[in-house]
């Protein structure tokens, strides 16, 4: 859970950075007259949940990206205001696919205003009149959206790639240094230029190679550019185990530190497949035709991998 806000009245939710990876980022529970601007919401399963008798509230000039839902599907909400009129608009909505040919209050003048010229009705109730056509500029802002590995399990000395995603929420182009850590060591390091009101996915490569068996936490942090006050969403951090290779499981669910038949089975159950089909298991690929290097496919070159080592042990 992100915020949460019950039973009050009367305050702001102002500048919060970025509220991501929740299953409820904002939880409005039996409130009113609270005003919610200037925050990102990003990548949750559920932006906003206006629960109870929630009305009166006030929330524009946030950018709601990658969220499953805007509020829950099962919701029908009380009346609350989703916008600030206009000009000065409402929020920056991802989902929203409207066309800007039009300008002012009504949205029948020729000339675009970066506001979209149809509503972007949340339900019944619910309606934001004037959706921003990009994110919300602040002056500086730069983020770090997300870290993905798309795997849980790594072979130790297997080399794997993982995706980061950065924004720039800011009005001016930024240059800024991405380091990423696996627990206290610096696996990589680039220095970045981003374009304003830009967003842009890097990959990063690791080898696990001199890396002892473990738990890591990978933290990918963005330095502060001048002028930015608000640094909490500049790093985001996901998980891996590092394992024997073809140490993939054990009697819980997590590798056992013995390369056994349950590693084979798993191997098997996504044997033939690929990123996108409904068996693809990362963590079975393991390798390709660089050894210890995965290639995107389960084949028998993994199967092979995990027999070369099968029935290793952990000291």
């Amino acid at each position: 859970m992100g915020v949460v806000i019950f039973n009050s009245h009367d305050i702001s939710v102002f500048g919060n950075g970025i509220i991501k990876h929740e299953s409820y980022a904002v939880l409005l529970s039996d409130s009113s007259r609270i005003v919610m601007c200037q925050n990102n919401i990003t990548r949750n399963v559920v932006a906003i949940d206006p629960a109870g008798r929630s009305s009166g509230n006030t929330v524009y000039h946030n950018n709601f990206i990658d969220n499953t839902y805007p509020i829950p599907p099962s919701r029908v909400s009380f009346p609350n205001a989703w916008d600030n009129g206009y000009p000065s608009g409402g929020n920056y909505w991802s989902s929203y696919n409207g066309s800007d040919i039009y300008q002012g209050p009504f949205q029948n003048v020729t000339g675009s205003d970066g506001i979209g010229d149809v509503p972007y009705v949340i339900d019944e109730n619910s309606t934001d009149m004037y959706p921003l056509m990009e994110p919300y500029a602040y002056t500086h802002a730069i983020a770090v959206a997300y870290v993905w590995l798309g795997r849980t399990v790594v072979g130790q000395g297997v080399t794997v790639k993982m995706d980061v995603g950065i924004s720039n929420y800011g009005r001016f182009n930024e240059i800024f240094n991405l380091t990423v850590h696996a627990n206290t060591t610096i696996i990589d390091q680039t220095e970045v230029t981003l374009a304003r009101m830009n967003t842009s996915t890097l990959t990063f490569t690791w080898s696990t190679t001199g890396f002892a068996k473990g738990n890591y936490t990978i933290k990918c942090t963005a330095t502060p550019v001048p002028g930015e006050t608000e640094t909490a969403d500049n790093n985001d951090t996901c998980w891996i185990i590092v394992s024997t290779v073809g140490d993939l499981t054990g009697p819980d669910g997590w590798p056992d530190g013995i390369v056994d038949m349950r590693d084979i089975g798993v191997a098997a159950q996504a044997f033939g497949t690929y990123p996108g089909h409904s068996r693809w298991n990362m963590n079975a690929d393991i390798t390709g035709i660089e050894y210890l290097v995965p290639d995107n496919e389960v084949d028998m070159r993994d199967i092979a991998s995990i027999a070369r080592h099968f029935g290793m042990t952990d000291p």
